[in-house]
């Protein structure tokens, strides 16, 4: 069992709606909530989209991870945000480009490992552990980044907290070959090289996948953003961060 809990991935239909960007009256951004974060970052892309198009796409991630926009603005190549309901340390993830991957489990055991390989290769295998000890054997990957479309975060029970994953087109038809051909088999989600999650695949998996096991909220937020990593068509530097 990994340290977020036995995980369950299950197909599921329900959409969950994030909170919207918003300003007083006079049209002045609102201060933070109590706790708020403040984000400040230049960005560069080559993909071609502008300073404007990342902002968008910054906040469709905080609103899908159950954060809040408070406010926001362009200013150049300067984007900045106030977020509430997001500690400093995943609103640091927004903007690192830290990826979640999908590889399939060879073999798992307790033992130990060393320092986690935070760029592994994805056509090679990776030995990788969780924070309990358990130690995996991971195949090549299976998913990496690019082809989530949207990981929203929220509860399916009143204590339990999970991400949704929606695939984008190609990589929803390659998931659904793959589990299934291969039930009854193992994935695990890496994030920085550690194994966050491994879970046995139970049947086709058509749709949207729940991933589920013991989060905390800050720990299905840090992976939902993972999952949406922007990846090299996009890079954050002179990254400011105040407040929570």
């Amino acid at each position: 069992m990994t340290r977020w809990g036995a995980l369950m991935i299950v197909v599921v239909v329900v959409v969950m709606s994030g909170l919207s960007a918003c300003a007083d009256e006079d049209g002045q951004p609102v201060r933070p909530a109590p706790g708020g974060v403040e984000l400040e970052a230049s960005v560069h892309t080559t993909d071609g989209s502008s300073p404007s198009d990342v902002l968008a796409g910054l906040v469709d991630r905080v609103t899908s991870a159950d954060g809040t926009v408070v406010a926001k603005s362009v200013d150049g190549e300067r984007v900045r945000m106030t977020l509430s309901g997001m500690s400093r340390d995943n609103a640091a993830v927004l903007v690192s480009g830290a990826a979640a991957e999908t590889r399939p489990v060879e073999s798992s055991r307790a033992g130990t490992c060393g320092p986690p390989e935070e760029s592994p290769d994805p056509t090679r295998s990776l030995v990788a552990c969780d924070s309990d000890g358990q130690r995996y054997m991971l195949g090549p990957q299976l998913f990496g980044q690019g082809v989530v479309l949207k990981a929203r975060v929220g509860r399916s029970m009143p204590d339990q907290w999970v991400v949704t994953v929606s695939y984008r087109h190609d990589a929803a038809r390659r998931w659904l070959d793959y589990t299934s051909s291969h039930i009854g088999e193992s994935t695990a989600v890496v994030e920085s090289g550690v194994v966050v999650s491994a879970a046995v695949i139970n049947g086709v998996i058509i749709g949207d996948t729940e991933i589920s096991g013991g989060f905390t909220r800050d720990e299905a937020q840090r992976l939902g953003l993972a999952f949406t990593s922007t990846g090299d068509s996009i890079v954050f530097s002179d990254v400011v961060l105040t407040g929570a």
